[in-house]
């Protein structure tokens, strides 16, 4: 077996979707094969880290009631029934796997954006304390966890786009260049005036709008 077709196959290989005696060639190649083993190294790390998000987030029943309305975490559409089954490429099954952990930060993110300051208000609508000012160190956590989901679908991206439809390509950059855009304008007037409501809402939404970009480009491969 040759490197080409076992570096494919390396993600089926790791979440055990292989037949037996494809996963004993793997084996077999791997044995013999430094590269290979580096790759599926590789693998394994990124998919312990995947579940550790999902095995340490934990994600208050109340914050989901008030996410829905804001975010569609629920998958597209299904395929159209005239369109004969495919099976996933290991590249697109990788990609997705960061897609999700990518969300459950973003629900993270948001859960204890409206949770602290819920608390620290002790008022029923969320971001806003006694005295009408959001409370920085929510904010700030929100957007250190939006730029760590941000960060992993990035450097996904990065390597997914030689895979990639060059037209698709086009179009995905247009559309983060243009949240970059609006997430940077939000934070500079963030700077001159730190409890500006709409530069808050304006801000989490650019950041939902740049990792939802990313999400339906996995859902589509």
């Amino acid at each position: 077996m040759v490197c080409e077709r076992v570096m494919m196959e390396l993600d089926a290989y790791v979440t055990g979707e292989l037949d037996a005696d494809l996963s004993a060639e793997i084996e077999r190649h791997l044995s013999e094969c430094p590269a290979c083993r580096a790759e599926l190294l590789g693998l394994q790390k990124e998919n312990a880290l995947y579940h550790e998000y999902r095995s340490t987030v934990e994600v208050p029943i109340s914050a989901w009631e008030q996410l829905q309305p804001r975010i569609n975490l629920s998958p597209m559409a299904d395929a159209e029934e005239s369109k004969p089954a495919i099976r996933h490429s290991p590249f697109a099954i990788r990609w997705w796997m960061w897609a999700a952990a990518a969300s459950v930060l973003l629900v993270t993110g948001l859960s204890v954006y409206f949770y602290e300051l819920r608390h620290t208000s002790g008022l029923d609508s969320p971001g806003v304390a006694e005295n009408g000012v959001e409370s920085p160190l929510s904010i700030d956590q929100t957007v250190k966890n939006f730029q760590q989901a941000l960060a992993l679908l990035e450097e996904a991206y990065a390597k997914k786009k030689s895979n990639l439809d060059p037209e698709l390509v086009r179009e995905l950059d247009r559309n983060l260049a243009l949240t970059r855009g609006a997430i940077d304008e939000c934070q500079r007037a963030l700077k001159e005036e730190p409890n500006n409501l709409q530069a808050i809402e304006f801000l989490l939404l650019g950041y939902e709008k740049q990792i939802d970009v990313l999400r339906h480009v996995t859902e589509e491969l």
